[in-house]
């Protein structure tokens, strides 16, 4: 297959398998990304369960690129099943993460359930964004977002929780340092958290936040009344623009140590460089 899109390459089992096992065989890498690219293949003799994940990188209006490449392995997955994929995400991942903007693609995706369409995803990100200047970023990111999110969300509308209660959720977890921490140790906020009284809203602010544009004074205070979200004033990218680690561990948490990969999608915003990985960002 070519190139999806900014040195992102595609690469796809050559032997037929079966609909169910489709994606197990897919993988995305880029050379140039810090993303550790994993992909472990279902072994039907192992039994732990194996689940399917992906993670998107931070890096603003890069992020586009990882609807791109997951439209396009989506699209290769409708041409073996011959069934229309674009709103059926929710039946083929379990865990879907992400920071920075990469988080908001994990919310819109996994929560709201937003279609898989790089036109309508490329505007609610314009949508999000527009009009925030500096001065009023806060407020104008909290009120598009709102709109956004009642739209998708039509019951609960702006005040939507981030706690997911269908059948056949996806577990999502976003990525957002807090302001109070001096290690960067990032905050995770997950749709599958039954303590949370965070809203969408609430989570999409957090991840969304620029730490050079906005301090814990006055301004920030336009963001959420939530005082959770008060703690967090960076952009979720900072110091974890790859989660994958992380997606790991809350894997680990969720359905225990031997819970098994059969498909780990990491896609990256192909940075020329990567940042080092710190020692306690290891997994054992």
């Amino acid at each position: 297959m070519g190139h999806a899109s900014r040195g992102t390459t595609r690469v796809f089992h050559p032997h037929p398998v079966p609909p169910t096992a489709s994606l197990t065989a897919m993988s995305t890498r880029s050379p140039n990304s810090e993303a550790p690219y994993v992909v472990v293949t279902h072994d039907p003799n192992i039994v732990p369960k194996h689940i399917v994940a992906a993670c998107f990188d931070g890096g603003g209006v890069h992020a586009i690129a990882a609807v791109v490449v997951l439209k396009a392995i989506m699209d290769r997955l409708e041409a073996e099943l011959y069934v229309p994929q674009a709103d059926r995400l929710h039946e083929h991942f379990d865990m879907l993460a992400g920071t920075g903007t990469g988080g908001l693609l994990a919310l819109l995706l996994g929560r709201l359930r937003v279609t898989l369409d790089v036109d309508e995803i490329a505007n609610i990100y314009k949508n999000i964004f527009q009009d925030a200047s500096v001065s009023r970023r806060g407020t104008r990111i909290k009120q598009n977002m709102q709109n956004i999110v009642g739209k998708y969300e039509p019951v609960h509308k702006a005040d939507a929780p981030l706690l997911d209660m269908r059948g056949d959720a996806i577990a999502v977890f976003v990525l957002a340092p807090q302001i109070d921490d001096a290690a960067g140790t990032p905050k995770i906020m997950r749709s599958i958290n039954p303590d949370s009284s965070a809203t969408i809203v609430d989570a999409a602010l957090a991840i969304c936040a620029a730490q050079t544009e906005l301090s814990a004074s006055s301004r920030f205070k336009n963001f959420s009344s939530s005082k959770k979200v008060k703690k967090l004033s960076g952009d979720g990218s900072m110091g974890h623009n790859n989660p994958t680690l992380l997606l790991i561990r809350e894997a680990r948490k969720i359905y225990g140590p031997g819970v098994r990969f059969g498909l780990l999608l990491s896609v990256g915003s192909s940075t020329e460089k990567g940042t080092k990985t710190s020692p306690q960002e290891h997994v054992p």
